[in-house]
């Protein structure tokens, strides 16, 4: 069974900064494929972000969408409760499905550790960690 990761926007938009394949580095962590899933409302915060942002989130909010179109992603339409932060969506989802969030947003990550789901973040530039996750 392939295992699901939540790509978090701050996460994707890390594109444009790391070097290699963000794609390619989510399955050799995790230590087979992952399906890579976007949920709407991550991927319509990329897409204002590419409109209004300062120029260098607008262009990592474009590369990153420019990937999500190229890469082998799964898009899930799924709706924000009233009220509902889009971090807060990430942990109802994760913890729904029992899967992993790849994100660099340490509050968020201490959210997601705190209700046991494996968190997955860039270190250094270069490297991927995860954290929570026995594969």
């Amino acid at each position: 069974m392939m295992s699901k990761v939540i790509l978090d926007s701050n996460f994707l938009m890390l594109f444009g900064t790391f070097r290699g394949d963000l794609f390619r580095e989510l399955d050799n962590i995790v230590g087979r494929r992952v399906e890579k899933i976007i949920l709407k409302p991550i991927y319509d915060e990329l897409q204002k972000i590419s409109l209004i942002g300062n120029s260098k989130t607008r262009k990592q909010a474009l590369a990153a969408l420019k990937i999500i179109d190229m890469k082998e992603s799964t898009r899930v339409d799924i709706k924000l409760k009233q009220l509902e932060t889009v971090d807060e969506l990430i942990i109802r989802v994760a913890e729904m499905w029992k899967c992993l969030v790849a994100t660099n947003d340490g509050e968020l990550r201490k959210k997601l550790i705190k209700i046991g789901a494996p968190v997955i973040y860039l270190r250094q530039r270069n490297r991927l960690e995860v954290k929570g996750y026995r594969g």
